[in-house]
């Protein structure tokens, strides 16, 4: 027998991949943890907390958010990065 292992996913790197807006993120493992979008052009983080409930880590520096409000929905957040946005 061979014993193969699943790992789930539970680290999405986006990074530096000039994005406007995040892919359909409703599609992704409800597993994952860390999300870095860092380096992008994204405006909005409305969908993040709803669809990934157990994010603990957010690294979305130097992006193009303004209003980040959506973020007090994300109850096992630890750690974020939104240095380098125009947050107001």
């Amino acid at each position: 027998y061979t014993i193969l292992t699943i790992k789930l996913i539970i680290k999405a790197e986006l990074n530096n991949n000039n994005l406007q807006q995040l892919p359909s993120i409703k599609t992704w493992s409800q597993q994952i943890v860390m999300l870095d979008i860092s380096f992008n052009q994204c405006t909005s983080l409305d969908e993040v907390c709803a669809a990934l409930p157990n994010l603990t880590v957010l690294k979305a520096s130097n992006n193009e958010f303004h209003v980040v409000d959506s973020l007090n929905m994300c109850s096992k957040l630890k750690y974020v990065d939104l240095s380098h946005n125009n947050i107001i």
